[in-house]
């Protein structure tokens, strides 16, 4: 938020992260309603609490819920999060039995289980069963067909796992088998690929960007192409599939123009859709892993700035309300038009030459705008005032960054950086 007394508006309708998630930890919600929401807004409030503090949650969510919120919470990109999957093993605790042992075996992706295998058990099969186990260490499900160590020394990973395996063989014995199999068949590498594949296909049927129209959405869109933008009505259709994640919309505040417009339109459906879609295009092209809760709402913040930067462009620019150039082309144009004033701003920083910036050593206040301003999708530290001037009570700088959210503060570190720091000198060829 911004240092000065910016207006700003807390949302009307919807949920933040926090207050579904204590809804949901007061066992205010019905199964029902549970199973109604995005699994999205079901991770970021179980995330909010703690997975291994969601029992009572995961039990009442779908297994298609169950599903995504594994793969949520399990990759980072490509990579898979092993941490993070011995921690949904350690859900099913006493007070739960096996209940949710059983649906973890429903919802997660066996060859996520056949790689730990592959990493965490040696297994042995004999066409003739043996009372003599291959080595210290092994045990055998099936009288002595098969004789499996889990290698583990942890002893509550241990545990976990191994109780996952014999579940599995109770289950379905032919799985068990199955699973033992396949590291012998197939790398890790090719274990972590397929699932990554999968995983990447199922947040695509649930309204993900897939990372090409990821990068897409967040091109800048150029100021100079406004006015025929206006003219041509050219708004982006919106997919029915895209659902509506109320706590990357509602969470924390918003500032004007863009609160006014999410309270005066028509379609909220429809627009909500359509911001959830843009903050998940952000998301996956500037790779913030919504484990992390701190990084995400920082990213809302961006992308509401962004987006009111563009409507501030806008209204400027055509002298029409917020409302009216909303229903002309719609929020993804808006927001590409505010990457597009962040951008200039991000070229101008990045012309600054290196001696300029060593120089800039002792005053920190400035290098800090120069920091922020250097990043590719540019922010300002908490210590700047919209006006640009500095916040320094006690000569003390606050620490940390926040979204750029209006023309006025972004001219006046424009500004800034023009006064204070010469760019680079251009050669003429």
């Amino acid at each position: 938020m911004a240092a000065d007394d910016t207006p700003i508006v807390s949302p009307k309708r919807g949920l933040s992260i926090a207050n579904l998630a204590k809804m949901l930890f007061r066992s205010d919600a019905s199964e029902d309603y549970i199973r109604s929401l995005p699994a999205q807004s079901l991770y970021l409030a179980v995330k909010h609490l703690g997975i291994t503090s969601s029992a009572d949650i995961l039990e009442s969510a779908s297994l298609e819920q169950c599903r995504l919120m594994f793969d949520f919470d399990c990759w980072s990109k490509d990579n898979f999060l092993e941490e993070n999957f011995w921690e949904w093993l350690s859900v099913a605790d006493d007070e739960h039995g096996l209940r949710l042992l059983q649906k973890f075996i429903k919802f997660v992706d066996l060859k996520l289980v056949s790689l730990m295998i592959s990493r965490h058990v040696d297994a042995k099969t004999f066409e003739e069963k043996t009372d003599n186990p291959p080595a210290p260490g092994f045990y055998t499900p099936d009288g002595g067909f098969t004789w499996v160590n889990v290698k583990i020394e942890e002893s509550t990973r241990n545990f976990l796992f191994s109780r996952l395996l014999a579940l599995i063989f109770e289950t379905d014995g032919d799985l068990f088998y199955k699973l033992l199999q396949i590291p012998g068949v197939a790398t890790e590498s090719d274990l972590e690929e397929e699932s990554y594949q999968a995983k990447s296909k199922r947040l695509q049927s649930e309204g993900f960007p897939s990372d090409d129209y990821a990068f897409e959405l967040n091109s800048p869109l150029d100021e100079a192409l406004l006015p025929k933008e206006l003219s041509s009505r050219a708004k982006m259709p919106m997919s029915k599939d895209i659902p509506a994640i109320e706590p990357i919309i509602y969470d924390g505040v918003m500032v004007r123009p863009l609160a006014d417009l999410i309270s005066q339109a028509g379609s909220r459906d429809e627009l909500e859709s359509e911001l959830s879609l843009i903050m998940n295009a952000a998301f996956v092209r500037w790779s913030v892993d919504l484990i992390d809760e701190e990084r995400v709402r920082h990213w809302i913040s961006k992308v509401r700035g962004a987006i009111n930067l563009g409507l501030e462009t806008a209204m400027k620019r055509s002298g029409k309300d917020a409302l009216e150039i909303y229903n002309l082309i719609g929020l993804q144009k808006l927001y590409r038009l505010g990457l597009w004033k962040l951008h200039s701003l991000y070229l101008r920083a990045s012309k600054i030459s290196e001696d300029s910036i060593r120089a800039l050593a002792d005053d920190s206040a400035i290098f800090g705008i120069v920091a922020g301003a250097r990043e590719r999708f540019p922010e300002t530290p908490n210590y700047v005032r919209s006006d640009g001037t500095i916040d320094a009570p006690g000569g003390e700088l606050h620490s940390g960054f926040r979204a750029i959210e209006h023309l006025g503060e972004l001219e006046s570190i424009m500004r800034l950086l023009s006064d204070k720091v010469p760019a680079k000198e251009t050669k003429s060829p």
